[in-house]
Formats: structure tokens, C-alpha cells, sequence
């Protein structure tokens, strides 16, 4: 891969991330992707192809955890449990896929990596033709994942503004989200970690973070590199 391109293991993170340039880091991975099998460069599309799933995980875990402590925030605040299962039914019937089969986001995500499967293998075999048509599949599946995830936690972000209004939205986000982002990014505490080791790594996250776009082509958004 190229020195503008680089997976490199962090630290701090403690996970993966793509270095290299500013002006690289606003270009999609999946556009980098396309990039490569059109420069038949096969080990970088894969290496690509393969970090791909590391991004899109960080979005997948994270809302398995804001999803339980929503539920589990309406049930602290006295919703019960056959109300909750009817908020939830209800939110669900709105995210049905294309094909009208029901909204199940582990189904979905073993999906999406079935697919991932199949890019590698067309990868692996140079199949340039049959790789980009996998990775049209792939990335819409990821798309419909992602955006059904984030309505089904606004589905019960809504359900807590209807039943407790604005003080209810603030002790969510008061008990969800500051322990969150506590953990997240107290990283970048310049009482824990020097502000010149952290401000890359507080870059990095933010251009990952905006790379994704409306269809996840890294087209839609234009990222700055001044």
C-alpha cells in the first residue's frame, strides 16, 4: 500500500486506523477500494476491503449498547415491559428491508459480512468486474444496516420525549451519553495525554467520523485538508 495509505494499529485507540495525509484522509475507503481494483492493485483492495468492516464495526457496537440502555432507560423510568415490547414492535415496523422481510440487525450484519466474504474472494481471484459489483452489494447492505440502526435509537429517543419531555431527554443523555463520551474522549484529556500525541489521533477520528456519507461513496461531503 501506498506510504499515503497505511493501517496502522493505535495505541490509543486501540484499534486500527487509517493514517496518511490529510488531503488522503478525505477520501472513502470505499472510494480507495475502487481506487485499487482499477489500478489492479488486488493486496491493497483487500487490505481496504477488510479495514472497511473495522469502520463499519465501530458504528455496529455501538449501537447494540445505545439501543439496550434506551430500552433499559424507558424501563427505569416506569414504562413496562409489554409497553416497551410495543414501542419497540412499532419503531421495527417502520424499518422493514426493500424486499418487505423484517428489520434484525445481527441477520443484517452477518450479512453484510457474507458479503465481504464474497469481495474478498473476487480479490483474491483478480476479478476486477465481479469485485466492484461486490462491493456495490456489500456497501448498500452496510448502508441499510447503519441507517436502520440509527431510526430504531431515534425511534426510542422519540419515545422518551413523548412520555417525559425535555427534562427526559436531558437525563438520557445525562445517563446514556456523558459516560460514553467520558470514555470516548477523555483520550484527548491533555491532563491524561500530551495535546501534541493527542491532536492527531483527535483528527483521525474526526475525518473517520466524516467520511461517511449519505450513500457511503465519501462523495457527498467535501472534508477540507487546510
Amino acid at each position: 500500500m501506498s506510504d499515503d495509505t497505511r493501517l496502522e494499529f493505535s495505541e490509543m485507540l486501540g484499534r486500527r486506523v487509517r493514517m496518511g495525509s490529510w488531503e488522503d484522509q478525505k477520501i472513502s475507503t470505499y472510494r480507495k477500494i475502487r481506487e485499487a481494483i482499477a489500478e489492479g492493485r488486488w493486496e491493497d483492495a483487500s487490505e481496504l476491503a477488510d479495514y472497511f468492516t473495522d469502520e463499519a464495526n465501530v458504528c455496529f457496537s455501538l449501537y447494540r449498547q445505545w439501543v439496550s440502555q434506551l430500552q433499559s432507560f424507558l424501563r427505569s423510568k416506569g414504562v413496562s415491559k409489554e409497553e416497551l415490547e410495543e414501542i419497540d414492535r412499532n419503531i421495527r415496523a417502520k424499518l422493514t428491508l426493500p424486499d418487505g422481510s423484517p428489520w434484525n440487525p445481527h441477520r443484517h450484519w452477518d450479512r453484510y459480512k457474507s458479503e465481504q466474504r464474497q469481495l474478498l474472494a473476487h480479490l483474491h481471484r483478480q476479478e476486477a468486474d465481479g469485485a466492484l459489483d461486490a462491493l456495490e452489494v456489500m456497501k448498500e447492505t452496510w448502508r441499510q444496516c447503519h441507517d436502520r440502526d440509527v431510526d430504531h435509537i431515534y425511534g426510542l429517543m422519540s419515545a422518551v420525549q413523548d412520555r417525559y419531555r425535555a427534562s427526559g431527554i436531558a437525563e438520557m443523555y445525562e445517563q446514556l451519553l456523558m459516560p460514553l463520551f467520558a470514555w470516548r474522549y477523555g483520550k484527548f484529556d491533555i491532563d491524561q495525554h500530551p495535546w501534541d500525541e493527542a491532536l492527531e489521533t483527535l483528527m483521525l477520528v474526526a475525518c473517520e467520523s466524516m467520511r461517511g456519507t449519505p450513500r457511503r461513496t465519501g462523495a457527498d461531503r467535501r472534508l477540507r485538508a487546510d
